[in-house]
């Protein structure tokens, strides 16, 4: 019997300790969950870069082996993949004098997908023809840029030749009758 106070007392400190754990913990979680501040900035400046020079720009993918498990030292793999990826894109950098403009996880192909800027006097096609052959490279492409022909305002002008006749629709709709009613006798299969 005098066992028992001494072992409530001991769970109760446990659980004492367990309180500051679990809020460390949460406060680590959230942290991990929040963009930070001025990641739309660093997205719009690098977008910007992108379309004001994309003659100078390439998109390369890396490969990196991804999965949820942990291994032994606690790590998750997909942090040993982006470590790796960003290993293999800082090699890549330094071999053919580019430098990083955005990146992003491609997770569903197990790759990383990086916009690079050519630095120096090299041409794209020259770039593009080195990395192809390179071992660490799944794909490497120019970027492609799109811009409308048009401005907003003027966006389909004169490309509306029905907008005038669409008001007649309007009298026309009014003599229209529809018939809601539930046919009252079903037909009958044999007469």
């Amino acid at each position: 019997m005098a066992q028992r106070p001494a072992q409530s007392s001991v769970t109760r400190r446990r659980a004492w300790l367990a309180v500051p754990v679990i809020a460390l913990l949460v406060a680590c979680a959230r942290a991990a969950l929040m963009q930070p501040a001025n990641e739309d900035a660093r997205d719009a400046a690098a977008l910007q870069r992108m379309s004001a020079a994309s003659e100078r720009m390439v998109v390369v993918v890396v490969a990196s082996a991804g999965g949820p498990m942990r291994s032994p030292d606690g790590d998750t793999l997909d942090d040993r993949a982006r470590r790796a990826a960003s290993a293999a894109v800082a090699a890549l950098e330094n071999d053919y004098r580019l430098r990083e403009v955005m990146e992003w996880p491609l997770v569903a192909l197990q790759s990383h997908c990086v916009v690079l800027e050519i630095e120096g006097a090299q041409s794209r096609d020259e770039v593009l023809a080195k990395l192809s052959k390179d071992v660490r490279v799944r794909l490497a492409q120019p970027l492609l840029t799109f811009r409308p022909s048009s401005t907003r305002d003027d966006a389909g002008e004169g490309l509306r030749p029905h907008t005038p006749c669409s008001s007649c629709a309007r009298p026309v709709g009014r003599a229209l009758r529809i018939s809601l009613r539930a046919n009252q006798r079903p037909p009958t299969l044999w007469r």
